[in-house]
């Protein structure tokens, strides 16, 4: 079993449209690991300020996609995953994934839960940083596709 910290808000405020949004300094100074950065496009731009909780390690932030909220976390590679053969597929197993799409920064798993206050997640499956992402209403694939080509990796 996997241990995904929460999804938080507030902090710094941080977009310019068009390009490669830089993280705020004192967030970025704050940062163990190398996360993705959002390339603002017309229809997904960051519309909320960003979030590092040193003490658990977790970025946060939030995007509009087309209109639509999604609040995105990043974390380090959680050392457990380590200690696990294929965590990322034992992950999706737990989060009951049941859709699949390649995007340039790895594999991106998608939820479509059922129940009242059920929520879709996607999560990017490779070795930089634990990325998901959860709008407040579900996205199409194509929508989903769209959000995760506009992440880029911190070098």
């Amino acid at each position: 079993m996997f241990t995904i910290v929460g999804m938080v808000g507030g902090g710094t405020a941080w977009y310019q449209y068009g390009r490669e949004e830089p993280l705020p300094d004192d967030v970025a100074d704050q940062l163990s690991f190398a996360p993705y950065k959002i390339i603002s496009t017309d229809d997904v731009k960051p519309v909320k300020p960003v979030n590092y909780d040193s003490n658990v390690q977790l970025l946060t932030y939030q995007l509009s996609v087309k209109g639509i909220k999604v609040v995105v976390s990043q974390q380090p590679i959680p050392a457990n995953f380590k200690e696990v053969e294929n965590p990322f597929e034992q992950l999706s197993k737990q989060m009951n994934v049941e859709q699949y799409f390649k995007s340039k920064n790895g594999v991106v798993s998608i939820t479509y839960p059922n129940g009242p206050n059920a929520q879709q997640t996607a999560l990017l499956n490779n070795d930089k940083a634990l990325l998901l992402a959860r709008p407040d209403k579900n996205l199409t694939v194509s929508e989903w596709k769209e959000l995760f080509a506009s992440f880029s990796v911190e070098k």
